[in-house]
């Protein structure tokens, strides 16, 4: 049944001006025969006979209904009539709309005839047509009743109530339909149900149940917390196939986790959709998570979702009051009330499920309306781990950190291996980290790490998405800088934490952006606000050449220089120190000095000193005499960094080798290197690639294509000679045609 703010089950018919007693006599009269509730043999005859017989018979059921609902006058003597001679007496199911004090959602015929005039009575006009659509029948099973005269059916359809023309419900609804003579068909009793299984005698003690009654739930469920997903996903999907609503929430979990089955998003969406067909406890449970993530193609809406888990809850099943401890631990939809959440994880516990010990787990370890107790932490999740509710990723860093437990490195990998398998992505994520910090070990071990990272952070894992994003930018900052921006803004945003890392980057992308100067100057500021010690060491740097401000401030960029020198937690403070003094800028000239930082720089390998170093003692600046061993030595040094400055070195090692400047010269690595630089982002080498081919330098042959080329490569790195040159060779070129 479809989740509504209106009575799902009375619907159709039109608004009669007077009572039809003709035809409720009529009525009394066929349908006085009393009927057995309890089937016992299943019914293998053709059903299709009785299926006009069926739409008859609950059209007839809706008309009435609405003819009591809308009869203040008979009202009381129609529903006696009905009661007596229509409805199975355990009553009428209603689990959604009707506000009762008690979870007992079996109720009178009475009330529900009351219930739909509260939800309509605002809609309803004087002499206003009320018409209904009854379609997409399906008998999902059929018994013969206990004197096997007749047939008892479970019967599944799609209901719509329309008033004035206008649709104001549509869902699905579900009924036990008995015809207690097989060759009289005109004799029908039936009852509205949620599938908690369909023996009506069983409704009313489903209703009230702890937990889904259906043996076939909860066999599911042993084998779902077992780890045996095959088995899961084997029963839910054929029961999700028989009609049964409470298997499409578990089994769109195991479609999206890929638990026994091939991972599919698509499937996963379709069976989280299903779940809003229905009002079942479980079903409401499913919906509200659909909103509070936005899933499955619902909009977030953490109000909404808190309601359907308060309501799931209201059921008393343990799986709706885990949820809303959930979110009352952590504010959706309403106030964070600690206290509550845990009296709700308490519950659970008590009902015997393991979610309950998972959640306080992560209260002790967080420190949420408790006081920080790793121990307990500890002992609440190794119960959870007893019950099948097992967190490998948790569990993972608990080994690691010995949070309430020994220290322990291969057990914290165990338990990351084995969450990984099951898609944890927790797990994955410190996997991942393992690996990552093994790469100088084994080469293989980048592609591992890099493996369980991406899947991690595809899960939705955040944090893993920023590890991989920072890996990716010690490799090459600029070839994967698109990614590197996207996950490490979404980590800010998210993160309440931080130690600037990510805002470091950040800025070191923009750097190579003329045009985000701005952006770039931010997150520096923001990440040497956070403490990180590379941000206040590249800091002057903007000043000194005014990127992202009005105009270059020398003096500070100067003074946050020796700043950095003096905390001893300086590198590229020691290259624009220097520059400063080099240059008088912010300072008096100092050459003496300025040659200490760089002999310190270059000791501490700042690729940046190192790069300086090279081009002075090349061209013999600065009161350094020329050298080109020297400035080799140098530039080789820097180039292996792998950073900008060092990116920039190697260019400049390259032009040594293709100009014979070089101890043993080789052209052939000079375009190596310049081939690697361009890879890494630095236009500038894929300029010099291009010039040597327009210009046939370097042992190369005259090829204006492939110089154009390099050119429209570099030109795309930003570098604005290569840009210039290619303008040049296009008119070069449109000139010869």
């Amino acid at each position: 049944m479809k989740r509504s703010n209106h009575h799902p089950y009375i619907h159709f018919c039109i608004v009669p001006e007077r009572f039809w007693t003709g035809l409720f006599l009529m009525l009394l009269c066929l349908l006085s025969l009393p009927v057995p509730l309890v089937a016992q043999r299943t019914y293998y005859g053709d059903l299709s006979v009785y299926d006009k017989s069926l739409r008859d018979a609950l059209s007839r059921f809706y008309q009435l209904s609405v003819d009591c609902a809308l009869d203040s006058e008979d009202r009381a003597m129609l529903i006696y009539g009905i009661e007596n001679n229509f409805l199975m007496p355990t009553g009428v199911f209603i689990p959604d709309l009707v506000r009762y004090d008690r979870t007992d959602a079996v109720v009178t015929y009475e009330n529900y005839v009351l219930s739909f005039t509260s939800a309509y009575a605002k809609n309803l006009k004087k002499g206003q047509e009320v018409s209904s659509r009854q379609q997409n029948f399906k008998i999902l099973g059929a018994e013969w009743t206990e004197d096997r005269k007749g047939v008892l059916m479970n019967v599944s359809y799609d209901n719509e109530l329309l008033i004035g023309g206008k649709s104001v419900f549509k869902g699905k609804s579900q009924a036990v339909v008995c015809f207690p003579d097989s060759h009289n068909m005109l004799l029908c009793r039936f009852q509205q149900i949620t599938p908690y299984g369909w023996n009506p005698a069983k409704v009313a003690d489903s209703s009230r149940s702890t937990s889904t009654p259906s043996g076939w739930f909860d066999q599911a469920m042993k084998h779902y917390y077992a780890f045996e997903y095959n088995k899961a996903f084997q029963l839910l999907k054929r029961k999700a196939d028989e009609g049964e609503p409470d298997a499409w929430g578990f089994l769109g979990n195991l479609y999206q986790r890929g638990w026994g089955v091939q991972t599919d998003s698509v499937k996963a969406a379709e069976c989280y959709r299903m779940t809003h067909q229905y009002d079942t406890p479980l079903c409401l449970y499913f919906q509200s998570i659909n909103y509070v993530e936005g899933r499955a193609g619902y909009p977030k809406d953490s109000v909404l979702a808190y309601n359907l888990a308060k309501r799931s809850a209201g059921y008393n099943i343990p799986w709706g009051i885990n949820l809303l401890g959930d979110y009352l631990c952590s504010g959706v939809g309403t106030k964070v009330d600690y206290e509550k959440a845990i009296k709700c994880f308490n519950k659970v516990i008590k009902m015997g499920n393991p979610m309950g010990y998972f959640n306080l787990a992560f209260m002790y370890a967080l420190g949420q309306g408790v006081q920080v107790d790793f121990e307990k932490s500890f002992q609440y999740q190794m119960e959870a781990n007893k019950r099948g509710q097992c967190n490998f990723g948790l569990l993972a860093v608990y080994y690691k950190n010995g949070w309430g437990c020994e220290t322990d490195t291969l057990k914290s990998l165990e338990n990351a291996r084995k969450g990984a398998e099951y898609n944890d992505n927790l797990a994955q994520q410190i996997l991942g980290n393992w690996y990552m910090q093994r790469v100088n070990d084994d080469e293989a071990n980048a592609y591992k790490a890099v493996y369980y990272l991406d899947k991690s952070d595809k899960a939705g894992n955040i944090g893993a998405g920023r590890d991989l994003a920072v890996y990716y930018a010690t490799i090459n900052l600029y070839q994967y800088q698109d990614y590197i921006i996207d996950r490490l803004i979404k980590y800010n945003e998210a993160s309440s934490t931080t130690l600037g890392e990510e805002d470091y980057i950040l800025s070191e992308i923009y750097l190579n952006h003329k045009y985000y100067y701005k952006y770039a100057f931010y997150y520096c500021n923001k990440a040497v606000k956070h403490g990180n010690i590379s941000a206040k060491d590249k800091l002057g740097h903007y000043y000194y050449w005014g990127l992202g401000l009005e105009q270059p401030d020398y003096p500070k960029a100067y003074k946050l220089f020796t700043e950095c020198i003096q905390s001893g937690k300086a590198l590229f403070s020691y290259y624009g120190a220097a520059v400063c003094l080099f240059e008088g800028k912010g300072v008096e000239k100092n050459i003496d000095l300025a040659k200490e930082y760089i002999r310190k720089g270059c000791q501490l390998g700042s690729s940046n000193c190192l790069y300086l170093l090279g081009d002075y003692t090349e061209e013999g600046k600065y009161g350094y005499p020329q050298n080109n061993n020297v400035a080799e030595d140098a530039y080789t040094k820097g180039a292996k960094l792998n950073d900008n400055a060092g990116i920039r070195c190697m260019c400049r090692l390259g032009l040594m080798h293709a100009q014979g400047k070089t101890r043993y010269p080789d052209k052939e690595e000079a375009f190596r290197l310049w081939d690697k630089a361009a890879k890494l982002g630095e236009g500038y080498a894929s300029y010099l690639i291009g010039f040597a081919y327009e210009n046939g330098y370097y042992g190369k042959s005259v090829d204006l294509q492939k110089a154009r080329q390099y050119y429209q490569i570099g030109s795309r790195l930003n570098s604005s000679v290569a840009d210039k040159a290619l303008r040049d060779l296009e008119t070069k070129l449109a000139g010869k045609q």
